[in-house]
């Protein structure tokens, strides 16, 4: 491994844990919420609907993180070859210089953990499709919770 190489590695290295540690400070952020929600004992009605949405928002944030610490991990391991190819010219690539290592390398991590870690990859980005599957989820949790309310009134 290059001077160079070992020196991007380290820089990308970096910033993927700082953002699966920031993803940590988040998940406890919405566990304090969830805790203060249900400790300062709202309407039955703010609960059925804040509860779940603390659940789901709490779900994306440690998929979120668990993702980025994948790519903490597959940084290290990325082959030079997936680091070494062109970028493919796309919406997201448009601002950044498709032989530029940093980029081709962390490409090359993205490309390693989407391969071998199908169900983490849900979690790299919010496209239009995953946020209806989150509101999907969010709708579940609050029949569930309207059930729970309606059988056993909290």
């Amino acid at each position: 491994m290059q001077p160079e190489e070992f020196e991007t590695r380290n820089a990308l290295l970096d910033h993927f844990s700082s953002r699966a540690s920031d993803h940590v400070t988040q998940l406890l952020t919405i566990a304090l919420i969830g805790l203060t929600l249900i400790e300062a004992r709202p309407p039955p009605y703010v609960l059925v609907i804040g509860v779940p949405a603390v659940l789901v928002v709490a779900l994306w944030v440690a998929g979120r993180m668990v993702y980025w610490s994948y790519l903490s991990h597959m940084i290290l391991l990325v082959p030079d070859a997936l680091g070494k190819e062109l970028a493919q010219e796309t919406p997201g690539t448009r601002y950044f210089d498709p032989t530029l290592e940093s980029w081709c390398l962390h490409r090359g991590a993205v490309e390693a953990v989407a391969q071998g870690r199908k169900p983490v990859s849900w979690f790299s980005s919010l496209t239009p499709q995953r946020l209806v599957t989150l509101c999907g989820v969010y709708l579940v949790l609050v029949a569930l919770a309207l059930i729970l309310w309606v059988n056993h009134g909290f």
